[in-house]
């Protein structure tokens, strides 16, 4: 009985979070990526004017 209730709600569940916690800390990175070239891009560009 919990074998089967383990394999239906949790395994499912554990790795559809895996996905989406790894999908969001990949989207995490990317924004703090961005985010980091845009103020280096920021920097320079005010260095350039001045």
């Amino acid at each position: 009985m919990f074998f089967s209730f383990n394999s239906l709600f949790i395994q499912p569940y554990l790795k559809r979070s895996w996905k989406q916690g790894l999908c969001s800390f990949l989207f995490l990175i990317k924004a703090y990526y961005i985010n980091t070239n845009a103020k280096q891009l920021i920097n320079t560009l005010s260095i350039a004017i001045y």
